[in-house]
């Protein structure tokens, strides 16, 4: 990705013009509509589009502007730690991560605290507390990670049914539907869900699990012609949604929820 051509969408999706985002990073404006070009032909989709209060974003460069923002903010993380130290950074890399470890773990960020505190426990039954790091990071990312040989053994979702790399099946979950109380399941059948469905918005979990799992959830979704949807990226919110949707009464249109399972696996030697 064009870091470049990301500064420079971030800077008129701030100032709303590519006049005044040329002006903030001293470029001409023919260089600034170059760079967002660029940007839009290698994505393959519109960022902004002109409108009665400047240029503004596009719903296709709404979606993607968390995406980048927090790309470039991790990116500029980095390299405040790995620069040469200064008083007025965080600390050092040598002082906070540069230390040896043994082994290094990676969890995918969805699992439960449950999961993720017997990976911790079992670490520390093999290893001293200094020997080991975990990482926590979604599936796509540890899956790259264990590709490269940065990580030692992760354990994840997975929907896949091979991976470049050795994998044992741990367990694996039944699709479940989760929903407030109040919406009630006549009857055990595909016919009954779609029409369950079909009264109610259903919760669906963003990227990066969206992508990760798209085998399941497109299957989910044209099977039961699901529609209305409210996307969380985080279990977090699904839960503290369908919970409190519950608790007030919501109406029909705005409650709903679900969660769909697949293998959970883990890197082996």
């Amino acid at each position: 990705m064009d870091l470049e051509a990301l500064h420079s969408f971030l800077a008129v999706a701030r100032h709303r013009s590519i006049s005044k985002a040329a002006a903030a990073l001293y470029v001409t404006q023919p260089t600034m509509s170059q760079r967002l070009r660029r940007l839009e032909e290698s994505l393959g989709f519109a960022l902004f589009e002109r409108g009665w209060t400047g240029v503004v974003l596009t719903p296709q460069g709404s979606y993607f502007l968390p995406y980048a923002a927090q790309l470039i903010q991790d990116l500029s993380n980095a390299s405040a730690v790995l620069g040469d130290k200064d008083p007025a950074k965080p600390r050092s890399f040598a002082e906070v991560a540069g230390h040896p470890h043994r082994v290094m773990f990676g969890v995918d960020n969805w699992l439960s605290e449950r999961s993720v505190r017997a990976v911790v426990s079992s670490a520390l039954g093999d290893y001293g507390a200094g020997e080991f790091r975990v990482t926590s990071r979604p599936a796509t990312t540890l899956i790259d990670l264990l590709e490269l040989n940065q990580l030692d053994a992760g354990l994840f979702y997975s929907t896949e049914p091979d991976h470049p790399f050795g994998t044992e099946v741990i367990g694996t979950e039944d699709m479940a539907l989760v929903h407030p109380p109040g919406t009630v399941l006549e009857e055990i059948s595909a016919l009954a869900l779609k029409d369950l469905l079909s009264r109610h918005r259903f919760v669906l979990f963003d990227n990066p699990v969206l992508t990760h799992h798209a085998r399941i959830t497109t299957t989910l979704i044209e099977t039961y012609e699901i529609s209305r949807f409210h996307a969380v990226d985080d279990y977090r919110t699904m839960y503290a949604l369908i919970r409190s949707w519950g608790e007030t009464g919501a109406t029909a249109d705005s409650k709903a929820g679900s969660w769909c399972g697949s293998r959970m696996v883990r890197k082996t030697k």
